[in-house]
C-alpha cells in the first residue's frame, strides 16, 4: 500500500474513533456525577446486581411509596431519592411471605422512614400556625374592646331597667331622656363590635386577608378557600 494511502486510512480510523471516545469520556464523567445507578437503565448489569437486601435499595419504595414521590412539582418536593427503585425488586418483595417479609424487617424502616416526614410536616404546621398568632398590641386592643363592649351592655341593660321605674312613677321627661342616652349607648357599642371584627379580620401578619393553616399541607390559605383546597389535597 503506497504511504500516502496508509496514512489516510489512518487518519479515517482515528477520525471515526474518536466520537466513541468522546462519548466514553462523557459517560465516565456523568457516573462522576450521578452515580452508577442513575446511569444504568433497568435491566442493565450494574442494576440487576442489585439484590433486595442491598442498602442501596429504598426499603419504603418496596413496602409502600417513597416520600419522595409523594409530592414531586409542589413545594413539598423531596427531590430525588437517593436510593434505587427497581420494579423487579418491589414485585419480589410483593411476593414473598408475610415470614419473609417479617425477617427482612423492610417494614420498620418503612415506617420510621415515614414518621420522619410526619414528624417534619407537623413542624411546618406548627410554624406556619405561630406566625399567624396575635401580636401582644393585637391582644392588647382585643382586650380593651371586649372590655368596652361588656360594660356599654350593662348600662344598655341597666338603662333599660330605669326606663321601666321612671314610666311606672310617671317621670315621663326622665324616662325620655334616659332612652335618648340609651341609643348613644347602643350607637358605641356597635361601634367598638365593627372595630373588633376589622381587628380580628386583619389581626397577624396575614394583613387584610385572614390565613388559616391547613393541616393536610401545612400551608397558608385564605380562610373562604381553605375547605375546598384541603380536601382537594386530600383527594376527595
Amino acid at each position: 500500500m503506497p504511504s500516502s494511502t496508509a496514512s489516510q486510512h489512518t487518519s479515517a480510523k482515528n477520525t471515526l474513533s474518536h466520537p466513541a471516545k468522546m462519548a466514553a469520556e462523557q459517560r465516565k464523567l456523568l457516573e462522576q456525577l450521578m452515580g452508577d445507578t442513575m446511569m444504568n437503565a433497568p435491566g442493565t448489569h450494574k442494576q440487576a446486581a442489585l439484590t433486595i437486601t442491598d442498602p442501596k435499595v429504598c426499603r419504603s419504595y418496596l413496602c409502600g411509596g417513597c416520600p419522595h414521590d409523594l409530592f414531586t412539582n409542589t413545594k413539598q418536593d423531596l427531590g430525588a431519592c437517593d436510593r434505587a427503585h427497581q420494579p423487579n425488586l418491589r414485585e419480589e418483595y410483593q411476593a414473598a411471605s408475610d415470614e419473609q417479609k417479617k425477617a427482612w424487617g423492610f417494614e420498620f424502616d418503612y415506617q420510621r422512614d415515614i414518621g420522619k416526614y410526619v414528624n417534619e410536616c407537623d413542624r411546618r404546621i406548627d410554624a406556619a400556625q405561630r406566625r399567624l398568632e396575635k401580636t401582644p398590641d393585637e391582644i392588647r386592643q382585643t382586650n380593651n374592646l371586649l372590655k368596652a363592649i361588656g360594660d356599654l351592655t350593662r348600662t344598655i341593660e341597666a338603662g333599660m331597667v330605669e326606663i321601666e321605674i321612671l314610666a311606672e312613677q310617671g317621670a315621663v321627661n326622665l324616662a325620655v331622656q334616659e332612652h335618648h342616652n340609651l341609643k348613644l349607648k347602643k350607637l358605641q357599642k356597635e361601634e367598638r363590635e365593627r372595630e373588633l371584627k376589622a381587628l380580628s379580620d386583619t389581626s397577624g401578619p396575614s394583613g387584610h386577608q385572614k390565613l388559616q393553616v391547613c393541616d393536610t399541607i401545612s400551608g397558608s390559605l385564605l380562610r373562604e378557600d381553605a375547605p375546598w383546597l384541603c380536601s382537594d389535597a386530600q383527594g376527595k
